[in-house]
């Protein structure tokens, strides 16, 4: 048996985009926007957006300033969703996976080859300034060669009796009022390689590193498709998501360290989009309410999330799109689609692009409800099954491919499946799961299919010797 080949959409146009934060991802789309609004008032985006009408039952209010603001406290319906998760509790006193994911032996280190750790960082977590001005980078952007223009060193800079920051050119003699800011803001606005805001703890070991005795580091970055039909409200766009918030509380009581990103993933005829942004990082607690938010209310996902994407693309690519489109929810295209993200975002940040967190290609994991409906108690069974599948492809990664196998199998004979319907699951979830593109836009490179089908070959020998047993 081979892995299969998800050669499907190759005929697609690709446009991938990744950003620091949801921070990140709106002052981007922001100034993408406004800069549109100056230079191309007639294009597609400015003319959907800003002659926009509001729907209240299809972006959940009819306060235009409060789309537009997008700070959103509180989930558009909490209890709703703090009521589904509570319905859940059920599940996990149910599962036995008999000790796959304990808790991992982890290394709190000041070794910044780890994965950096909010959590331990936190009580001593602060943001570094710098200070920049505008008239300085206008007039004199070489005043300091190795800084980035208009930013100078903090020994160069006096405060007056108003708190406010001033510097003196040593070249010109002229006086500039400097503003503070986040260091790596002026880097991040140039879109120098590498650039991200700074964040600095007074504690000192604030990495995380996997103790290997072989075996791979436990650590799992979660995407959530931001992405439902146009006939869905937040309770269809809720139950989408679901299955990911369960497998992400469960990870982390397991000792398994999760990053959750949100992932807008949809089609425009043949252009098909994928922008993401992280919003939980490793170390940071679980914080549903947040991640709601960023998924699943549609105040923020039909509002500004489509708007700055829109003008995103047609910054960084010069393709139009409103931003909406089609969902890509799940089956084959999802797959694919994402397998090709990933081969994208492993590209980038070989070329420096973003940070090599070391995370492994099929830890690299998305899901959900393919079919969500507005009823989440109608879709228990389905979004317990989405858990499951997912929680099995993490099984595989992290434990011998025959416990996983019996794990699976055991759970499947509870419910009253038979050795041949179970047999044809594990074998369909292993094509799924080891699959990959070879041909199109970021088709997996040959180095990283040959490390697929070792894990492949591996996994599938080792079912295959569970289902020796039982002969």
């Amino acid at each position: 048996m081979n892995t299969t080949k998800t050669d499907n959409f190759a005929n697609q146009n690709y446009y991938f985009a990744s950003f620091d934060s949801k921070y990140d991802f709106e002052q981007k789309g922001k100034e993408a926007y406004e800069k549109l609004l100056r230079t191309a008032p007639n294009s597609l985006t400015i003319r959907e957006w800003e002659n926009a009408s509001i729907d209240s039952s299809f972006v959940g209010t009819r306060n235009r300033s409060e789309l537009d603001a997008g700070n959103f406290i509180d989930y558009i319906n909490r209890p709703a969703l703090e009521t589904s998760i509570d319905s859940f509790d059920a599940l996990f006193s149910k599962i036995d996976m008999g000790g796959a994911f304990e808790k991992s032996r982890l290394i709190i280190t000041d070794d910044k080859r780890g994965i950096f750790d909010f959590g331990l960082a936190s009580k001593g977590l602060y943001k570094p300034q710098e200070y920049f001005s505008e008239i300085l980078a206008k007039d004199l952007p070489y005043e300091f060669p190795t800084l980035n223009s208009g930013v100078v060193p903090f020994d160069s800079i006096y405060i007056d009796k108003m708190n406010q920051f001033w510097y003196k050119s040593f070249n010109n003699g002229q006086t500039y009022l400097m503003n503070s800011q986040q260091e790596g803001t002026r880097a991040v606005e140039l879109k120098v390689p590498n650039a991200k805001l700074k964040f600095k703890t007074k504690t000192k070991k604030a990495y995380v590193m996997f103790k290997k005795k072989g075996g791979k580091a436990k650590f799992v970055d979660l995407y959530i498709g931001a992405s439902v039909p146009y006939s869905l409200s937040f309770e269809g766009m809720l139950a989408k998501i679901l299955p990911l918030l369960l497998v992400a509380r469960y990870l982390e009581t397991s000792g398994i360290k999760t990053r959750i990103n949100t992932m807008r993933i949809f089609e425009n005829g043949n252009d098909t989009f994928c922008f993401a942004y992280p919003i939980k990082q490793f170390g940071e607690d679980l914080d549903f309410n947040w991640i709601a938010i960023n998924n699943a209310d549609p105040r923020w996902f039909r509002w500004n999330m489509w708007k700055y994407l829109s003008a995103l693309s047609k910054e960084t690519y010069n393709v139009d799109t409103t931003g909406s489109g089609t969902a890509i929810n799940g089956g084959s295209k999802l797959y694919e689609t994402f397998n090709r993200f990933k081969n994208w975002k492993i590209e980038e940040t070989e070329k420096g692009n973003f940070q090599d967190l070391g995370i492994d290609y099929n830890l690299m994991i998305t899901g959900g409800l393919e079919n969500p409906t507005n009823n989440i108690s109608s879709q228990q069974q389905e979004i317990e099954e989405e858990f499951y599948r997912i929680l099995d492809v993490v099984d595989y990664q992290f434990n011998e491919p025959k416990k996983a196998s019996t794990r699976i199998y055991d759970r499947l004979t509870e419910k009253g499946y038979g050795k041949d319907i179970i047999k044809k699951f594990i074998t369909d979830a292993l094509e799924s799961a080891y699959s990959y593109p070879q041909k199109g836009q970021y088709a997996t490179p040959r180095k990283t299919q040959d490390k697929i089908d070792e894990d492949f070959d591996k996994a599938f020998e080792g079912t295959i010797d569970f289902f020796n047993t039982l002969n």
